[in-house]
């Protein structure tokens, strides 16, 4: 299995309500309020699904390694 850095905060902004959201844990499937973005996966993984491309900045958080 291949080295992966740690997912520390699993976030993503979406650039057409400007609305910042997080996905805490493993199945927190979260929607930004104007229903475009939405994110999944906590600190396990980071999954993006989105109604527009280019519409959303990812701003998640990794460990150094």
């Amino acid at each position: 299995m291949q080295n992966r850095p740690k997912i520390l905060a699993n976030k993503a902004k979406c650039l057409l309500c400007n609305e910042i959201i997080i996905s805490k844990n493993l199945h927190d499937y979260v929607t930004c309020k104007c229903g475009n973005l939405s994110i999944d996966g906590g600190n396990e993984y980071t999954r993006r699904l989105y109604e527009k491309p280019n519409s959303y900045q990812d701003l998640s958080e990794y460990e150094s390694i």
